[in-house]
């Protein structure tokens, strides 16, 4: 690992808190950190960025953040870790977050930090209170300064990477700290040696474009994140124009900018909470600066150094941005109140396409209403397959209630050692209850996530079955939110299997599979427990044991936790009136059952042109030839096999009235159906 996150160093390390000493800081066992944090409860949780959490600890009566570093692949070894440590211990500055101590232990590593009382500038720009202008002007040129001596006086060079409002810290008299170098790189000569890494991406909006696809920083991709927190500041604004897609505030920003300087006018671009309560000259450059670091190509942008000169009033402001030259930055011709009619946008945002049949050679055409609204009509035998779907699910199944203090004995603490996997909502470690190998998943912020926390533990709750990865209880205890699941290893779904281990998935197995995943999606689609997101691809949902490889329904939700459970298919795979309609039926279930079926007959993900080339050649199944089967499969039952190809056309057909029901699927599969009733 190429980076030490959130370091930072007080020259002066506070002695109280000391424990056994290295370089100047403090050293301390897992166990003493996560006591200090109540077991890292969430009652406790301050925050998390991109690689960890952080969390308010006691330390011998002193508060302080404890932040608990994610396990990375890459990995440092416990001596690379602490020379990194020894690198970083001369930087201080009263503007950068104070690193009193840390803990190396085992696969752990967790920070001990100043702790800073009046959370985040993001917190005040967005809160109930107004932030005085001259606090805003204190907090821009503060961060500006510790971003400065990150880039200017460290040896090796900092440079932090992920800037941003969630990231700068407002201590008691309102000076900024800038925290979370979780992204950090330390570069040891000139800034001509950039590093491209996969891992530097910032955060969205405050991302440098200019970083992709090369993804190479240096300092000036710095001064753009920290140029999107002076929009902030001016306009009080989010990073994310509500209500509008593909409108941020550097878009929306930019024409009301241009605006400002041909008219003098502030009034449109200033945060309407401030009523202009603040000094125009100041508002002026903060407003040039702004500009210079977030709409000049990088090359153009002004070094961190001048924005400080700048915003004291020790520099000409034409320096950083002048007028008369540089507007040809901005090309926008806004109207007078800085306002874009919403066609003005409309290159940033998807056009819906009419997909037809042109995989089959057909000529495009339109839907009528009709053929689009054909969604939800099940089969015929209703009754029959309700029965089999009550014998297949336990319904109302009680689930075990879990202490807090038992799920940490069984993942050792929510030790890194047992972490799994981290998604938007969490974290989800294995664990063991009284023998028996589980998954945990951690809720990280319950107050905005309680909604979906019982979502779902409802839906979990309302079943169980021998194909589905099952709740078995859950944890409700002061801030603290978990659910306990079966476990399946991770990375173990239809398409990492075929991807990564074709071979080990023979013919028998991947027509069993594909049987039973049918079968448990005809059931659903008979009942009112079909809760499953439609538009997750089947590859990724249905995983697949260890031991006997039968497929498991993934619960609810993974995708939220698990980072490689995320939607592989684009919309080129998707059923063709999606596109229009953007809703998810009974009919593109199937569609998404054909391409499941494409995939496993042919070892290939069904991307668009895998798809189309899949489908035509498939027709000419019958003359004997074969070639379009997986090369990796050794021996395979023809029968079965143009049974299969027989279903995945059939599931594939344009017109949604023209597919078959998933129950006639399941039973052409098993050979119980003919092919001509499809």
């Amino acid at each position: 690992m190429a980076c030490l996150m959130n370091c930072f160093r007080n020259t002066e390390t506070n002695p109280s808190i000391d424990s056994r000493e290295r370089f100047g800081l403090g050293e301390y066992s897992y166990g003493k950190l996560a006591d200090s944090t109540d077991k890292f409860s969430n009652a406790n949780l301050l925050g998390e960025g991109g690689f960890g959490q952080v969390y308010k600890g006691s330390l011998n009566g002193n508060v302080v953040a404890v932040k608990k570093l994610k396990q990375l692949p890459d990995e440092q070894s416990k001596e690379g870790l602490e020379q990194e440590i020894k690198v970083v211990s001369s930087v201080s500055h009263k503007n950068l977050v104070k690193l009193f101590g840390y803990c190396i232990e085992g696969p752990n590593r967790l920070l001990v930090l100043e702790y800073v009382p009046q959370r985040s500038l993001k917190f005040h720009l967005h809160g109930n209170n107004i932030l005085e202008w001259k606090n805003r002007m204190k907090i821009a040129i503060g961060s500006a300064k510790g971003l400065e001596y990150l880039h200017e006086l460290c040896k090796p060079k900092i440079i932090h990477c992920d800037i941003k409002a969630d990231n700068i810290l407002i201590d008691d008299n309102f000076e900024p700290k800038v925290a979370d170098f979780g992204l950090a790189l330390f570069f040891q000569k000139s800034v001509a040696s950039l590093t491209s890494l996969d891992q530097i991406r910032g955060t969205e909006v405050y991302a440098d474009p200019e970083n992709y696809p090369s993804q190479k920083v240096s300092e000036k991709s710095d001064v753009y994140s920290y140029g999107v927190v002076l929009l902030e500041l001016i306009t009080g604004r989010k990073t994310k124009v509500e209500g509008v897609e593909g409108i941020d505030i550097v878009i929306w920003a930019k024409p009301r900018i241009e605006y400002t300087f041909r008219s003098g006018d502030f009034t449109n671009l200033v945060d309407p909470k401030l009523q202009m309560n603040c000094i125009e000259e100041e508002l002026r450059i903060m407003v040039c600066c702004a500009t210079a670091c977030v709409y000049k190509p990088s090359h153009f942008r002004p070094p961190m150094k001048e924005i400080v000169r700048a915003l004291e009033g020790y520099m000409n402001i034409k320096d950083i941005w002048d007028e008369k030259n540089d507007n040809k930055f901005l090309s926008d011709n806004p109207k007078p109140n800085g306002s874009h009619n919403v066609d003005e946008f409309q290159h940033t945002v998807p056009k819906a396409l009419v997909i037809s049949e042109a995989i089959n050679g057909i000529k495009s055409r339109k839907f009528t209403q009709q053929e689009l609204m054909v969604t939800t009509n099940g089969p015929s035998n209703t009754t029959e397959v309700t029965k089999k779907f009550q014998a297949y699910f336990e319904d109302d199944y009680k689930l075990n209630s879990f202490t807090y203090q038992e799920l940490i004995v069984a993942t050792r603490g929510f030790s890194e050692d047992n972490r799994l996997d981290e998604g938007p909502l969490g974290q989800v470690y294995k664990g063991d209850l009284n023998g028996e190998k589980v998954t945990v998943k951690k809720f990280n912020n319950p107050r905005k996530q309680e909604e979906e926390y019982k979502k779902m533990k409802a839906i979990g709750s309302s079943f169980h079955h021998r194909n589905v990865v099952n709740l078995i209880g859950y944890c409700e205890e002061g801030a603290n939110r978990l659910l306990v699941y079966d476990f399946i290893a991770q990375g173990k779904s239809f398409r990492r299997y075929l991807r990564d281990g074709g071979s080990t998935l023979p013919w028998i197995t991947r027509i069993q599979n594909c049987i039973l995943a049918a079968d448990i999606q005809a059931l659903l689609h008979t009942s009112d427990k079909c809760w499953w997101d439609p538009s997750l691809d089947w590859m990724d949902i249905y995983l697949l044991g260890d031991d006997d490889l039968e497929p498991k329904l993934a619960e609810y939700g993974r995708e939220k936790f698990f980072s490689d459970s995320s939607p592989h298919k684009s919309n080129s795979c998707m059923a063709p009136e999606y596109t229009s309609t953007r809703m998810f039926t009974q009919k593109t279930s199937v569609y998404s059952c054909g391409v499941m079926l494409i995939e496993m007959i042919t070892g290939e993900e069904a991307v668009d042109a895998v798809l189309q080339w899949t489908v035509l050649n498939l027709k000419v199944r019958f003359s004997g030839n074969y070639y379009f089967v997986d090369k990796r499969l050794k021996d395979y039952n023809k029968f079965e096999m143009d049974r299969m190809v027989a279903c995945s056309l059939a599931c594939l057909r344009d017109n949604p009235q023209d597919r078959p029901e998933m129950s006639q699927i399941v039973e052409v599969l098993k050979g119980n159906l003919d092919v001509q009733d499809l």
